[in-house]
């Protein structure tokens, strides 16, 4: 297929699966140019894109100084192994799988480079990228020696075996799974997320810190952080880690699975999931309340003991857990073996819902301050509500629906 001199557009151009295609020198779309699968082996001197230029799938390999793109430039799959020098890119540059090793200097793209699969070895200092980073699986070794990143840092399956000690800021989540990476930097931030699955990172600075959540599962972390605060999760399933710190209150659901943990902080609140599922933990802590679900199963828990408050399941199955006391508090249970039970379970499948200090209702954990029958006067955790709560036709029901209790 070969475009004429005289060809001119209003709008958008797309060629596909075309086995040989030559554009004019000094052509000209407004719009987005697509020239995908096809035989395009050479970009026309002083062509310009309005829009995105994509040339996935083709035979060229290098791409012209003069040429003007207003949005993304998309070489996937493509030949491409030569790039300008002092290239800017409106948009975002996709490389992926390219034979490409080396980016020019000076290369600035405005918002994010994707060079996965490809066989780019380093990011250079000159290099200025607006958004993310996308990299899983490229031979990428080495990054510049500081780095802020407004967006995600995506190194999964690199060869990357440090991150930049001089600056770090990833406004993003930071994926760092399959790789060689050890430590962290001594000071640093990630805004998002940490996917650290199988790396051999043992400890975590206290300069470097995490706001979403942190996945260190089937790798070498000893200690958890002390100094963070997720607002999401951690998870550290399958790593050698023996207990929690202080701050585990502030790790929001905690994701232990067959890791080494054998402890737990007294006096531990949880706003979500505790999950301690194939852990030798044998004991729970004397006073601990989980918001969500508390998952033990096949851990080495011989008996329950002490005030426990469960806002959703507890599951105890395949431990050595014999029966349920009546200071423990949770939505349903399951167990391995048949027991006796506290006087409020009810159903087929059975639930704790009344201690002497608590109530689960609705998903809810409640403080009893009063009891009234088969009614309570409770207050929420966090002391904001005061109602009263009664067991009726199944179902827990509160103060302003049904009568005959003191508001």
């Amino acid at each position: 297929m070969v475009v004429g001199d005289n060809v001119r557009c209003g709008g958008n151009v797309t060629i596909q699966s075309c086995q040989e295609v030559s554009l004019p020198d000094n052509w000209c779309v407004p719009g987005n140019l697509t020239v995908d699968g096809s035989g395009l082996s050479v970009i026309p001197n002083g062509l310009s894109v309005g829009g995105n230029f994509k040339f996935q799938k083709t035979f060229v390999e290098e791409f012209p100084a003069d040429t003007m793109v207003g949005g993304d430039i998309d070489g996937s799959d493509s030949k491409l192994y030569v790039l300008p020098e002092g290239l800017h890119v409106k948009g975002s540059l996709i490389l992926n799988r390219c034979p490409i090793r080396h980016l020019p200097q000076k290369l600035t793209v405005d918002v994010s480079l994707s060079i996965e699969g490809s066989r780019v070895t380093e990011i250079g200092d000159g290099v200025v990228i607006g958004c993310s980073l996308l990299a899983a699986r490229s031979m990428l070794m080495h990054l510049p020696s500081s780095f802020v990143c407004k967006g995600g840092l995506y190194l999964e399956g690199t060869l990357v075996e440090c991150l930049p000690e001089r600056e770090f800021f990833v406004g993003g989540d930071l994926v760092i799974s399959d790789t060689d990476i050890s430590t962290l930097p001594a000071k640093g931030c990630v805004e998002g997320g940490l996917y650290a699955r199988n790396t051999r990172i043992r400890t975590v600075p206290t300069g470097f810190t995490v706001r979403m959540f942190a996945n260190f599962n089937d790798g070498k972390l000893e200690v958890v952080p002390e100094h963070w605060a997720l607002r999401d999760y951690i998870s550290f399933s399958g790593c050698p880690v023996r207990s929690l710190g202080s701050n585990a209150d502030k790790l929001g659901a905690i994701y232990a699975n067959d890791s080494a943990l054998c402890s737990l902080p007294e006096g531990l609140v949880l706003s979500d999931n505790l999950c301690i599922e194939g852990c030798p933990i044998e004991y729970l802590p004397k006073k601990l309340i989980v918001m969500g679900d508390l998952l033990a199963r096949n851990s080495g828990l011989k008996a329950l003991t002490g005030h426990l408050v469960v806002g959703g399941k507890l599951d105890v199955s395949r431990t050595d857990v014999m029966q349920i006391p009546a200071s423990v508090v949770a939505r349903s249970v399951k167990m391995s073996v048949a027991c006796d039970v506290p006087p409020l379970w009810v159903g087929e499948h059975p639930m704790v819902h009344v201690s002497s200090e608590y109530l689960v209702a609705n998903e809810g954990i409640w403080r009893i301050e009063e009891r009234k029958g088969e009614a309570y006067r409770c207050t929420s955790l966090n002391g904001r509500v005061t109602t009263w709560i009664r067991w009726e036709n199944g179902e827990w029901r509160y103060g302003k629906e049904f009568d005959g209790l003191e508001r």
